[in-house]
């Protein structure tokens, strides 16, 4: 039996074709081209094939197009919504780590002090003071700085760490005032207030409900609050 080629099936409901890009110059409207299938083109109401040229051309053609106007006012919008959710988040977050940093830092000198005075066996002072270099301890307020200060029985006053606030709008006052605290070579403290604590508040312009203390005592211990706006004892804190 002969057997012809396969032909490409064919059903009767099936429209014409013609070769796109065969006509004059203008003569393919890409614009109503509205999908690709298996290297064919689907245009509303036909289904035709494209030439290498003619997919040049629109491609070209689509290169050139953009958004519109409505597109590009709908992405501002949603642009601007989410700018005002992530905004105050953000400026929240980084009050809260500047305040937490110059805790930190406060912190850290009191206990390089307290570490200090037991190991090297004499007294270490921590103190406010006016520069970097300071070693004299005649600062009257702390949001000038602090330091550690090693004051041996003889010889000179070493500056051994110092930390300040950096001058990111916090600020911090004492109970005690600008009395010097003294680590003993046994780690206890000297030159606290009557009530045997020293109290550092550490406020923002955000207020009292934002404020964050360290608190040391008579044994050298050094504890912060875990929550904003009240001591390590729950009491409420009171920022100026």
């Amino acid at each position: 039996v002969r057997r012809h080629a396969a032909a490409a099936y064919r059903p009767q409901s099936a429209v014409r074709r013609r070769t796109l890009g065969g006509g004059p110059v203008g003569a393919d409207d890409a614009c109503r081209i509205v999908g690709f299938r298996q290297g064919q083109t689907v245009v509303p109401g036909k289904q035709e094939i494209m030439r290498a040229h003619f997919i040049v051309r629109l491609r070209a053609r689509c290169d050139a197009c953009g958004f519109t106007l409505v597109e590009l006012m709908i992405t501002l919008a949603v642009a601007a919504i989410l700018l005002m959710i992530a905004v105050p988040s953000f400026t929240r977050m980084l009050a809260d780590t500047r305040e937490t940093s110059a805790v930190n830092s406060l912190v850290n000198a009191l206990e390089d002090a307290r570490n200090n005075a037991l190991r090297i066996g004499q007294p270490v002072t921590v103190c406010p003071i006016a520069s970097s270099t300071d070693t004299t301890c005649t600062s009257l307020n702390w949001n000038t700085g602090w330091g550690v200060i090693s004051t041996p029985a003889t010889g000179s006053s070493v500056l051994l760490a110092s930390g300040g606030l950096d001058a990111n709008g916090v600020t911090v006052k004492a109970t005690g005032g600008a009395t010097p605290l003294i680590f003993t070579p046994r780690g206890l403290v000297t030159g606290l207030p009557a009530a045997g604590v020293n109290l550092f508040t550490f406020c923002d312009k955000r207020g009292s409900a934002y404020g964050r203390s360290v608190v040391v005592n008579a044994g050298g211990y050094v504890q912060t609050s875990q929550s904003p706006g009240v001591d390590p004892n729950g009491s409420a804190l009171v920022c100026p």
